[in-house]
């Protein structure tokens, strides 16, 4: 939401105009001689002059997109996280990967292809430990900025190396990823917190339950014939 509306909600508290403005009383920007009590509501927002200002309350006073549906921020939740996580038996990681990734370009403006680093993580052995590094290290770089107590990026890829998609690996994921919450949650806390499964998270679910089905079939067929083949010859 901060892109669309291109103005930054902190930077515009601290603006150096805004607080000259309501310590001389500039009429041009802000009448503050003006008693705001005489004001009503439903008109002050015409009486107002301070179009920028204006408009940034009015975009932050509510937490729909362009298309009328609600906006989540890019929190995930560690319930969601983890239970998304067990029950695609690991694989739930690479699309985590790809989706921090974004967010990290989108929401920085970086020039990074997250196409290509995605696919390094899924194919690319030991690169993919390279991209991983690259994100959650990038990640605390933020994260410091905002005075927020984090993780270790070289223990955490160490843990990655050792223990992957493991169930212990999974620690490693859900570890990084609070400090992650932590971040949005002071840049995006006008918005609320998705808790329940989006449309990709249940896509992957599906997918994976899908192969995991076709899989069975296929298994016990094969085991089936193999065992019919192998019998004795009836006398």
């Amino acid at each position: 939401m901060d892109k669309k509306i291109g103005i930054d909600f902190d930077k515009f508290l601290g603006n150096e105009d805004f607080d000259n403005d309501l310590n001389n009383g500039s009429e041009s920007e802000l009448d503050l001689n003006n008693d705001f009590n005489n004001y009503p509501d439903s008109n002050y927002q015409e009486s107002s002059t301070n179009t920028n200002y204006y408009n940034c309350f009015k975009d932050y006073s509510h937490i729909l997109d362009d298309e009328g549906k609600i906006e989540y921020s890019n929190v995930i939740p560690l319930r969601r996280f983890v239970f998304t996580f067990i029950l695609t038996f690991g694989f739930y990681g690479y699309y985590w990967f790809y989706k921090n990734m974004s967010l990290l370009k989108e929401y920085h403006g970086l020039e990074i292809n997250v196409k290509f680093r995605t696919l390094v993580y899924i194919f690319v052995p030991l690169g993919n430990l390279v991209v991983l590094y690259d994100l959650i290290n990038t990640m605390k770089y933020y994260i410091n900025k905002k005075g927020i107590e984090s993780y270790s990026p070289f223990l955490n890829i160490m843990g990655f190396m050792l223990f992957g998609f493991t169930p212990l690996g999974a620690w490693f994921y859900v570890n990084v990823q609070e400090s992650f919450n932590e971040y949005w949650k002071m840049e995006q806390a006008y918005l609320p917190v998705q808790r329940q499964f989006n449309s990709a998270e249940i896509t992957i679910i599906f997918f994976v339950w899908l192969v995991v089905f076709v899989l069975a079939i296929l298994i016990a067929y094969f085991l089936m014939h193999y065992t019919i083949s192998i019998r004795p010859p009836v006398i």
